[in-house]
């Protein structure tokens, strides 16, 4: 934190590991899993997680994926995994 992150953004990503590992613990009764498992469903499961357990609002969840896919983004720049849920093929 300071030169490169600001606090607030570091806020950010503490909470989503905070809400992930939550969600981790409630569905699959694990406290982590494998980046090569996340796929859209699991995205579409976080969100409702955060929807009905939580009870966030919508720019709250938002928030929330964006930083999600930011993190999917770059594992898959980095080739860690080999597609990305949040890109739609038609």
């Amino acid at each position: 934190m300071g030169k490169r992150i600001v606090k607030s953004t570091y806020n950010r990503y503490y909470y989503l590991r905070v809400r992930l590992s939550e969600f981790f613990t409630e569905k699959y009764h694990l406290s982590d899993i494998p980046l090569r498992e996340i796929n859209y469903q699991f995205i579409r499961d976080f969100e409702m997680y955060l929807l009905i357990v939580r009870g966030n609002k919508q720019s709250t969840i938002a928030q929330y994926l964006i930083n999600v896919k930011k993190i999917v983004e770059l594992a898959y720049k980095n080739e860690w995994i080999f597609w990305n849920p949040f890109v739609i093929i038609r």
